[in-house]
């Protein structure tokens, strides 16, 4: 993972069984800070360069399956408070949060992922930069805590998600 100047400030790792599914174990995936590190917030794995159009989802694994259906240049920031804290690269004009939709809490009435995408949108709109935000529409199932973008690629393939001209007209609309 790198910070917003993309230099090295975390080690993700996430142990796989050899099927490659997560491994059985307490922590399955851990960030590591680097030992010089400064600050994680604003930062991401960058998985591909960026182009003037970027997508940024929660997981590594959700951004792989966003890449293999749009095509876009995808992100992954970690968690919901580093999606929120994401600090797009210089020449990003438009962003695309694919977020994730979780469970409403009591410290998150509307799902901590709905919110986190909501408030990076907003932040990104007073930047300048265009942004929107996108959530799957699949039920949460019950022993779940909630749905991404992976679950909607491995259930519904690429019907499960929007057309991005429906997309590039939404965020038109907006500015």
């Amino acid at each position: 993972m790198t910070g917003q100047g993309g230099d090295a400030v975390t080690l993700h790792r996430t142990y796989l069984t050899v099927d490659g599914d997560k491994a059985p174990v307490d922590a399955p995936k851990k960030l590591m800070r680097h030992e010089t590190a400064k600050q994680l917030t604003g930062g991401a794995i960058r998985l591909v360069a960026p182009g003037r159009r970027l997508a940024v989802t929660e997981g590594i694994e959700t951004a792989l399956a966003v890449i293999e259906v749009t095509g876009l240049p995808t992100w992954a920031t970690g968690n919901a408070h580093l999606l929120e804290t994401f600090v797009p690269p210089p020449g990003v004009r438009q962003v695309l949060v694919f977020a994730d939709k979780d469970r409403p809490s009591r410290q998150h009435p509307s799902g901590h992922g709905q919110e986190a995408a909501r408030g990076l949108v907003t932040r990104l709109w007073a930047m300048g930069i265009r942004a929107g935000a996108i959530a799957p529409t699949l039920d949460i199932p019950a022993e779940r805590k909630g749905v991404d973008w992976l679950d909607v690629f491995n259930r519904l393939g690429k019907a499960g998600f929007p057309a991005l001209g429906s997309v590039d007209t939404a965020l038109t609309r907006a500015a």
